[in-house]
């Protein structure tokens, strides 16, 4: 009897933000400060369990030391994966935080780019309800415009703990954040410090 391997169509995920929530921005290729985004691992395990291949793609792997940084994140997260790559392989769906939906029909193309947002920003999730379970907060954001930085207070709802590095005059120095979401489903990474329990 012949073996025969079992077709497994790819599902190709963008490692920062759709695995690593990225609300830091970019640190260097080899740091990953931000915790995953919530119940992406659950999700993944879904997808897998539905037979589907899970492909996690970054540009960070084109570098020994970014493959490593992706693969450790991975691991120390409890995220199981089929492979982790530098270029996106021939996928029955790509799932990324920077991509358009397109339709078919490119008129507007160009307004939908300028306007884009990925959600960290405050972008497609604008409007919906935050994910359940978790608790109620006032943190204390600062956010950077054109005109320099601006200060806000708002009530959120707290997702979990994180961390970054702050430079100072003697080098860098580790700082825990916490990674809240507003009303408007924008999510937030401010310093610990900042944040009040208030459920």
């Amino acid at each position: 009897m012949a073996w025969e391997m079992k077709y497994q169509p790819n599902v190709v995920l963008d490692f920062d933000g759709v695995i690593h929530s990225y609300v830091s921005g970019w640190q260097g290729v080899d740091v990953v400060p931000d915790p995953p985004v919530p119940l992406i691992d659950e999700e993944i395990k879904r997808i897998r369990a539905a037979g589907y291949r899970v492909v996690v793609v970054s540009t960070r792997c084109a570098t020994p030391e970014g493959m490593g940084a992706v693969r450790r994140y991975l691991r120390e997260n409890g995220i199981e994966v089929d492979d982790v790559a530098a270029e996106k392989p021939p996928a029955k769906v790509y799932v990324d935080d920077r991509a358009l939906l397109f339709d078919g029909n490119p008129k507007g193309l160009l307004e939908k780019i300028q306007q884009f947002r990925p959600w960290q920003e405050g972008g497609p999730l604008r409007g919906k309800p935050p994910v359940p379970n978790c608790r109620k907060c006032i943190a204390h954001v600062y956010e950077r415009t054109n005109d320099g930085w601006r200060e806000d207070e708002f009530v959120a709802w707290f997702h979990t703990w994180g961390s970054t590095f702050e430079e100072f005059d003697n080098g860098a120095v580790p700082v825990t954040t916490g990674i809240v979401e507003d009303e408007y489903g924008k999510v937030w990474s401010t310093a610990a410090e900042n944040i009040r329990f208030i459920d």
